[in-house]
């Protein structure tokens, strides 16, 4: 019986769950992304295509995005956004023109949350050219989302994040972001001030989201 035991908890050690982890506070990287969107309008599913760089920074409660989106028709959309959390302010530059939107979504932290549930081990390659991965899945109540992060074992570094959001009226987006590029802190930190065009511009009341 002892042995026995003892060979329950070798088993139920190897199936625990891996410890919650924490990226860098401050970063930098870039995200491929693809997915679709649905519109109840025309019932029809829209590809989404495009790129990110990001620079996050825990401390200053700053996050910024350079956005390109490749629209069906194949127009390039270029957006530079702004996300002031301490303020609650996203300043969005389009074409030229800063606009500002009050904005109450808290900032991503940068550990696995405590409501995250393990979704297994992932491998990206083959033989001794591979990547381990750990996944992790949680719900962000705020943008009535579902996430599901893969990171990798050694270094908590992101690697592959799933996003579907629940859209009003049935307009669901579903994207998938291959992270690479990341590098910890921020080699230009212009990046999170405030532009000088968008200085003294009013938020508005209406929400978007980059």
């Amino acid at each position: 019986m002892l042995a026995l035991g003892f060979l329950l908890l070798v088993a139920y050690a190897e199936s625990a769950d891996p410890t919650k982890c924490c990226v860098d506070r401050e970063f930098e990287a870039y995200l491929d992304e693809a997915g679709s969107y649905f519109t109840p309008q025309d019932k029809e599913f829209h590809p989404i295509k495009g790129f990110t760089t990001i620079a996050y920074d825990f401390y200053s409660k700053r996050m910024n995005l350079r956005v390109h989106n490749t629209l069906e028709n194949g127009t390039v959309i270029n957006s530079n956004l702004l996300f002031d959390y301490a303020n609650q302010i996203e300043y969005a530059i389009y074409k030229g023109i800063c606009t500002a939107h009050k904005y109450h979504v808290p900032m991503r932290q940068p550990c696995i949350p405590a409501n995250a549930t393990y979704d297994g081990p992932l491998t990206m390659g083959y033989g001794s050219n591979t990547l381990k991965l750990e996944t992790w899945k949680y719900p962000i109540s705020e943008l009535n989302s579902d996430v599901k992060l893969s990171i990798s074992q050694d270094g908590c570094v992101p690697v592959v994040e799933s996003i579907y959001i629940k859209g009003k009226n049935g307009a669901d987006t579903d994207i998938i972001y291959i992270i690479s590029n990341f590098t910890p802190g921020i080699k230009n930190r212009g990046r999170l001030e405030i532009p000088t065009k968008c200085i003294g511009v009013v938020p508005k009341d209406t929400l978007i989201i980059g």
